[in-house]
């Protein structure tokens, strides 16, 4: 059902117009007219009432208008981690042994897998493998601050 405009007299069909508008606007509408500024493009084309988008429900039945929403209280998306120092960053940068959130927080309680370090590398705490030259070089390239602890520093 397509309606496009919803003109009802009276008080009954003011109420059957609510009902039916509501159903309407909710559905996704097979047309290939752009949505107005109103409505959602979905990811298939389809256009929903903006008032659909991230609220937890598949309007778009596609799964589109419920990526990328920022709920109550959160400020990244569902498809991001939110750093300590509330930097949003993408979650496949979590525990990617990089520092992408500035304060470490992203590679915080990693589980690195148990990988055999190589001859010329150091193994950290975390499990995580770094080059031996980095070791107690005042810089925390382990992330757990393991290849400074136990320098001898002359």
């Amino acid at each position: 059902m397509n309606l496009k405009f919803c003109r009802f007299d009276g008080w009954p069909q003011l109420l059957m117009a609510v009902l039916l508008c509501t159903v309407a606007s909710a559905n996704p509408t097979d047309s290939t007219e752009p949505c107005d500024e109103s409505q959602f493009v979905c990811a298939n084309g389809h256009c929903i009432n903006g008032h659909f988008r991230c609220d937890n429900d598949d309007d778009c039945q596609d799964g589109s208008d419920e990526l990328e929403c920022i709920l109550p209280g959160q400020t990244c998306t569902i498809s991001e981690f939110e750093c300590e120092n509330r930097k949003c960053i993408r979650k496949w940068y979590v525990c990617d042994f990089d520092n992408d959130c500035g304060d470490g927080s992203d590679e915080s309680n990693c589980n690195y897998p148990d990988v055999p370090c190589g001859e010329d590398e150091f193994r950290c705490s975390n499990r995580r493998c770094i080059p031996t030259l980095f070791r107690c070089d005042y810089v925390d390239d382990c992330r757990d601050r393991s290849d400074e602890l136990d320098c001898i520093r002359g």
